[in-house]
């Protein structure tokens, strides 16, 4: 784009009302501050000058140019990369790092070869400097919570003058984009601290098996909430014996994550200490009772023998895990229990079956298969579909599949978590066990309580 042959004129009051509106309305269009400042840099060229540069110090101490316009892109470019090779010295007398350092604006009527002399690195910046051809300029500091964090800088060619009466505007303008950057590095910090404490909260890498492939997801249900309740843990319980968890606890934030974390490792140590899945639940919603925040919280708990291919399993209000296999996909809805922490509910009864080599266990919470408008048994049909198209895939394409097909372009509206577990063939030189030690059988496939599924203690 070509520059205009005039200087901007004064801008009257409407025209000066009608600007700070529009930047307004970008600083409150998004969280992404460093996009928000290319995108005033563009506002302000040319209706305030020719060149308009926004500037941030970094916690190093180093001034990063984040937005750099000229009326022509190809010279914005040129100083963007003489930005890079000779980037703003925090110690220059004059310039950003003067205003930055100083917290006072300053203005250049007239950009003297003295003022290019002192950002000069050396004959080749200042070379570079001289060819920019600035003829007068203004920096005013952004700041907010009395601290200065960066800088806004206006200029125009040489020959054509900044108009010293907009001055005030460009203030305000900058006043009112160092408040929304702070409080968009705010809430960056924030998310940082929520997605650190969500890491910390669950399993750092998977186990690994020799006869289970694993993979697992978490995804928070609002761009604006890094962490939450949804919790999934895999537990080794000894040499051949797994424990496969997925949870979920109302609400959302920190909150949540912090009775999530205490829930996950109240059901982990009683699996560890040798309960079965029912009886691993028993304490957890015992716990649960004592827990501000926890009443009603879901969880469901799979044990899975590697040798023998027997699984038990018990939910405690939590949706059916689906069981995947080549030549069928269900869910298993027997072993269902109430939510965590309900006083006076039957305890929790424990269903078993056996399971053959390549079947996958897919256990999830409820933003999954939840949608406004829609009722849960519309997305548990959809999330078995999709499952029995993607059954031939690894858990880890698996996982993705189903997140590309079940969820919206938007992202999931609540949290998800969910695991997906194959059990493999067993190795060649592995002899497994005689068949016949499995129990009858209930109507699809699974049995209640009895023979290793009952609860036990490690010894």
């Amino acid at each position: 784009m070509a520059r205009t042959q005039q200087s901007p004129g004064v801008m009257d009051p409407q025209s000066a009302l009608g600007f700070l509106a529009q930047a307004s309305g970008l600083l409150a269009a998004s969280l992404d501050y460093e996009r928000t400042l290319k995108q005033l840099a563009e506002l302000a060229v040319p209706r305030l000058a020719d060149w308009c540069g926004v500037y941030l110090t970094r916690e190093t101490g180093e001034i990063e140019p984040v937005a750099v316009t000229h009326v022509n892109p190809e010279r914005a470019d040129l100083v963007r990369q003489m930005l890079e090779r000779f980037p703003v010295r925090p110690t220059d007398p004059v310039g950003v790092a003067d205003v930055i350092r100083t917290g006072r604006p300053h203005s250049y009527p007239e950009i003297t070869d003295d003022v290019l002399v002192a950002m000069a690195y050396d004959d080749e910046h200042l070379k570079l400097l001289r060819s920019v051809e600035l003829g007068a300029g203004m920096v005013v500091p952004l700041r907010a919570r009395g601290r200065v964090f960066g800088a806004f800088s206006l200029g125009n060619d040489r020959g054509r003058p900044l108009n010293s009466d907009d001055a005030p505007l460009v203030e305000e303008f900058a006043a009112r984009a160092g408040t929304a950057i702070d409080n968009a590095r705010l809430f960056a910090d924030r998310t940082y601290v929520a997605q650190t404490l969500q890491r910390s909260l669950l399993p750092g890498q998977l186990p690994e098996f020799d006869r289970l492939a694993l993979a697992a997801r978490y995804l928070p249900g609002a761009p604006d909430v890094a962490a939450g309740g949804d919790w999934y843990d895999v537990l080794a319980l000894d040499g051949h014996r797994v424990a496969i968890v997925v949870g979920d606890v109302v609400g959302r934030g920190a909150a949540a994550a912090a009775v999530m974390g205490q829930l996950r490792t109240a059901l982990a140590t009683a699996l560890l200490h040798g309960d079965s899945a029912a009886l691993a639940l028993e304490h957890l919603d015992r716990m649960a009772a004592r827990i501000p925040g926890a009443l009603a919280s879901t969880a469901v708990v799979m044990i899975l023998d590697l040798t023998t291919g027997e699984l038990c399993w018990c939910r405690a209000g939590h949706p059916p895990p689906l069981l995947v296999a080549h030549d069928d996909v269900r869910y298993l809805t027997e072993g269902a229990g109430g939510p965590l922490g309900i006083p006076g509910r039957p305890p929790y009864p424990q269903a078993a079956t056996r399971i053959e080599p390549g079947a996958c266990l897919l256990l999830y919470t409820d933003g999954l298969v939840e949608r406004r408008g829609q009722v849960i048994d519309e997305g548990l049909d959809h999330l078995a579909f999709t499952a029995a198209q993607l059954r031939a895939d690894p858990p880890t394409t698996l996982l993705d599949g189903l997140l590309a097909r079940a969820l919206p372009e938007t992202g999931p509206a609540d949290d998800v978590a969910l695991v997906a577990a194959r059990y493999l063939p067993a190795p060649l030189h592995q002899v497994l066990p005689a068949e016949g030690a499995a129990v009858g059988a209930a109507p699809g496939g699974a049995r209640l309580g009895g023979g290793r599924c009952a609860a036990r203690r490690a010894g």
